[in-house]
C-alpha cells in the first residue's frame, strides 16, 4: 500500500483474477461494513438475530459460489497446498465432529451448529483464495471496509447521545446502540483495531480528505475502545501488541506510532464525551473496580470441565454445552451463560478432547508457520504487522470471551 503499508506481490502468474475474486471479497466486505451497523434500534435481541441472518445469508452465498469454476477451483488449491498432516487433522475434526454430532442429546441442533462451522472454515477458504489472486488490491479492500465501518458506528453512536445525552433510553447495560452488552462490541473491537490506521497511512491514490476521515475512524475507535471499559479486548490487545513488536521488532515501529497517535487522540476524545452523554465516561473506572475479578468465569470453565470428564472422546456434541450449562436441578439455569467464555473448553467439551487438541495443534501450527514466513520477508509491510496482532488479539480473547460463539467475531 505504501512504504508502511507494504508492497503485496501481486498475482504470481501476472494474469488477470478476473471478476470472481472480486464477488468474493465484495461480499465479505460489505458484511464488515454493514452487520456492525444495523442495530439501529435499541431491542437487545434483534440485532443479534439480524447478525446471524446476514451471517448465513453470506456463508451460504459464498458456498454456492463453489460451483462456479473460477471460485470452486482456487479454493480447491487452497486446502490442498496445506502439508498434508494438516489436512489430515483437519479431516479427522470434521469426522469426530460429525460423530458428536449424531451422537449427542440434541443431533439436529448439533448437526446446525456443525454446519455453521463448515461453511466459516469454507469462506476462510475463499476469502484466502480471493486474497492471493487480488494480493494488494485485497489489503486496500478489506482495510478500507474496516474503517469505512467504523465511521457509520461512529456517526451513529455521536448522533444517538447528542439525541440522547442523559441515557433516556437505559443505557445503563450498554452504551452501544444495537448492542445489549459491551463484551459485544468489544469482541468487535478486538480484531479491528489493529486493522483501524491502516488505510489512514496508504498515501498512495487516496485524496486528502479520505485519509483525514480514515484517521478520525481510527481516532473514534480507540475512543469507544475507553468507552466501553471491557477488560478482555485491553488484555488481548496489550498481549497482540507486544507478541508483534517481539515477533517483527524495528519493523513493527511505524505501524505502532501510528496506533499510538490514533489512541492519544482517542483520549482526548474521551475526555470530551462528557459534555455529550454524562454517563458515558465510565468505561475505563469500572474496568479498573473490577480489577482481575473473573466474574463468574471460573465457575463457567469448571462446568465445561465437568462436561470434558463426563464425554472426553466426543463431547456433548456442537453446541450443546448450552444444554447442560448448569447441573440438573440448579436453580437459575436461564441465567447461566450458554457458553464457558472459553474457545478452547469450550470445543473440548462440545467435540471432545481429541477434536479439541488436534484444532488447536493446527491453529498454533498455523499461527507460527504465518509469522515466521513474516519475519523471512526482506520487509515486514503494515499489512502483516496489522493482521498478526489481529489474529493474536482474536485468539487471547477467545480464551475470556464468546468470540467463537457470537456472529459478528465468528
Amino acid at each position: 500500500m505504501t512504504s508502511l503499508t507494504g508492497a503485496a506481490a501481486p498475482p504470481a502468474d501476472g494474469r488477470d483474477p478476473g471478476r470472481a475474486p472480486w464477488l468474493v471479497l465484495a461480499a465479505a466486505a460489505a458484511y464488515v461494513v454493514v452487520a456492525p451497523n444495523v442495530g439501529i434500534h435499541y431491542s437487545e435481541q434483534a440485532s443479534y438475530d439480524l447478525w446471524r441472518v446476514l451471517q448465513i445469508a453470506l456463508l451460504v452465498a459464498v458456498a454456492g459460489a463453489f460451483l462456479v469454476p473460477a471460485i470452486g477451483g482456487p479454493v480447491r488449491e487452497c486446502f490442498q497446498e496445506l502439508p498434508g498432516r494438516a489436512r489430515l487433522a483437519l479431516g479427522a475434526v470434521a469426522a469426530l465432529g460429525l460423530a458428536s454430532s449424531l451422537l449427542s442429546v440434541r443431533p439436529l441442533y448439533a448437526l446446525r451448529q456443525y454446519a455453521l462451522i463448515a461453511l466459516l472454515f469454507l469462506t476462510t477458504l475463499a476469502v484466502a483464495a480471493a486474497t492471493r489472486a487480488l494480493g494488494e488490491r485485497a489489503h486496500r479492500t478489506v482495510a478500507q471496509a474496516v474503517s469505512l465501518s467504523a465511521l457509520f458506528y461512529l456517526t451513529l453512536f455521536l448522533a444517538v447521545i447528542v439525541v440522547d445525552p442523559w441515557n433516556m433510553r437505559g443505557w445503563a447495560r450498554s452504551p452501544f446502540v444495537g448492542y445489549a452488552n459491551p463484551r459485544f462490541f468489544g469482541q468487535l473491537q478486538s480484531w479491528t483495531i489493529p486493522l483501524i490506521v491502516l488505510p489512514a497511512l496508504d498515501r498512495r491514490g487516496t485524496p486528502p480528505l479520505a485519509r483525514a476521515a480514515f484517521w478520525a475512524a481510527a481516532a473514534g475507535w480507540w475512543m469507544l475502545f475507553f468507552v466501553s471499559g471491557s477488560r478482555a479486548p485491553a488484555l488481548s490487545l496489550a498481549i497482540a501488541l507486544a507478541a508483534a513488536l517481539a515477533c517483527f521488532g524495528r519493523r513493527a515501529l511505524p505501524w505502532l506510532a501510528a496506533q499510538g497517535a490514533a489512541l492519544a487522540a482517542g483520549v482526548v476524545a474521551y475526555n470530551f464525551v462528557p459534555a455529550f452523554g454524562p454517563s458515558l465516561q465510565t468505561g475505563v473506572a469500572s474496568a479498573v473496580s473490577r480489577g482481575a475479578t473473573d466474574t463468574g468465569r471460573s465457575w463457567l470453565w469448571g462446568r465445561a470441565i465437568d462436561l470434558i470428564e463426563s464425554s472426553p472422546l466426543l463431547g456433548v456434541g456442537p453446541g450443546n454445552y448450552s444444554y447442560f450449562r448448569a447441573p440438573p436441578g440448579v436453580a437459575g439455569r436461564a441465567g447461566v451463560s450458554a457458553h464457558p467464555h472459553n474457545a478452547v473448553l469450550q470445543w473440548a467439551a462440545e467435540w471432545g478432547v481429541p477434536a479439541a487438541l488436534l484444532l488447536l495443534g493446527v491453529l498454533l501450527w498455523g499461527l507460527w508457520s504465518w509469522v515466521r514466513a513474516r519475519r523471512r520477508e526482506a520487509g515486514a509491510d503494515g499489512v502483516a504487522i496489522a493482521l498478526t496482532t489481529a489474529m493474536l488479539a482474536a485468539v487471547v480473547h477467545s480464551m475470556l470471551d464468546g468470540m467463537i460463539v457470537m456472529p459478528l467475531p465468528q
